[in-house]
């Protein structure tokens, strides 16, 4: 069945109630939807169903129709049937193109940290249509539930994911059943992004199964000198301080450094806490970390207005990706503490200690890395010229 056929009869199909699709109308259509749209293959075909069955809908728009308007709230995902639409943003009346995607990809289905929380759930490119275009569009809010499994029945898969971690090892069934209840359990691809470095999140991230990495990006300054031989420019790497001036000849240059890897049973992000939010060791450990007196009055706005509430949606001081296939539980982080007992508390900030760390000491690990990379290189080049390469392409030695 060629495309246009193929449009026209998922068009019909489409055009039906949500209520009158069946899953007979799907399984007639699942063979070509892969083929037509490659994108699809990500998901299972449970996802696909799902998709088919709730709000998936066809659309047709002509050329330099705006299909999403930059700094607009993202409220579709969309797939690519047919035509081209293009990515651009527009600075000071200047048009700058980012991308162009082709028939069978998709796009709006925002980040990861953007679909775990309402902070940043904006659009940040214009998209429009080059020319005549055909979609599959599925509201966002249908997107996440059926990706991220956010309704009831992922209960009992928290309850027993939760359960697993130590951290609520000690927990009483209620609090389990509550936990679950306040969290959201997604599922992630390897290389997909959680967090973003600097990046507001109202998010405290449990991770279930699979593993993680934190990164940061941390500034060097490279310069250039005259090596010996053909008297090729050698680039010299050393640390950058903010605000240090720079001399003629230098520029900084940004390496995205590990910090430290994410086990399962691990917490992030970093919490920052306020003065009236603070471990009382007179209290039992398996009391409720919440103060008493803050359970129903407005005391730091901490149960009134959200004004003054910055540290519940902090920016991150590391950027954490998916090595490997995973699955978390994302916690609003006031229901979280309101929640936590003392010892979970306790066990969470000592662990978070390994993402606070300084820029000085992850320069000092790069640098060590290129003197010992640059060592292992020149003993056994048996006194010849040696060109080493860094990640950027170029020769990176240090002073």
């Amino acid at each position: 069945m060629n495309c246009a056929k193929f449009c026209i009869q998922i068009h019909q199909l489409l055009s039906k109630p949500r209520t009158l699709r069946t899953q007979a109308d799907f399984l007639i259509v699942e063979p070509h939807l892969l083929k037509l749209l490659p994108c699809l293959s990500r998901f299972t075909s449970t996802h696909r169903k799902l998709f088919f069955l709730s709000s998936l809908t066809y659309e047709t728009h002509a050329p330099r129709t705006m299909v999403s308007k930059d700094g607009g709230t993202a409220e579709s995902v969309y797939f690519l049937l047919s035509g081209n639409v293009e990515f651009y943003k527009t600075q000071r009346g200047v048009r700058f193109k980012q991308n162009l995607l082709n028939p069978g990809e998709m796009f709006g289905d925002v980040s990861s940290t953007s679909l775990l929380s309402e902070i940043g759930r904006k659009r940040t490119f214009n998209v429009i249509c080059i020319n005549f275009c055909e979609f599959l569009r599925l509201d966002l809010d249908d997107y996440v539930r059926i990706v991220f499994a956010h309704d009831g029945s992922s209960i009992d898969t928290l309850v027993v994911l939760l359960n697993s971690l130590p951290i609520f090892g000690n927990s009483y069934e209620t609090t389990l059943f509550n936990a679950a209840r306040a969290s959201m359990l997604c599922s992630l691809s390897a290389g997909e992004v959680i967090l973003e470095e600097d990046e507001p999140s109202d998010r405290l991230f449990f991770l279930c199964k699979g593993k993680l990495r934190a990164v940061k990006t941390v500034s060097f300054l490279r310069s250039y000198t005259v090596g010996t031989g053909e008297g090729m420019p050698v680039p010299v790497v050393r640390p950058y301080q903010a605000g240090e001036a720079l001399q003629f000849g230098e520029e900084v240059f940004e390496k995205e450094l590990p910090v430290c890897d994410i086990e399962v049973g691990a917490a992030f992000p970093q919490l920052y806490l306020p003065e009236f939010l603070v471990l009382d060791p007179t209290r039992p450990r398996r009391a409720n970390f919440w103060p008493r007196d803050l359970q129903g009055g407005s005391q730091n706005s901490v149960s009134g207005s959200d004004e003054g509430l910055s540290w519940l949606a902090p920016r991150t001081n590391i950027k954490v990706y998916a090595v490997t296939s995973v699955q978390l539980a994302a916690f609003p982080v006031k229901p979280f503490l309101k929640l936590a007992t003392n010892e979970m508390m306790e066990q969470i900030l000592g662990q978070m200690r390994s993402f606070d760390i300084d820029t000085r000491d992850l320069q000092e690990r790069y640098m060590n890395s290129l003197r010992t990379l640059r060592g292992a290189i020149s003993s056994g080049s048996n006194g010849e010229s040696v060109t080493l390469l860094g990640e950027t392409g170029e020769v990176e030695f240090d002073r």
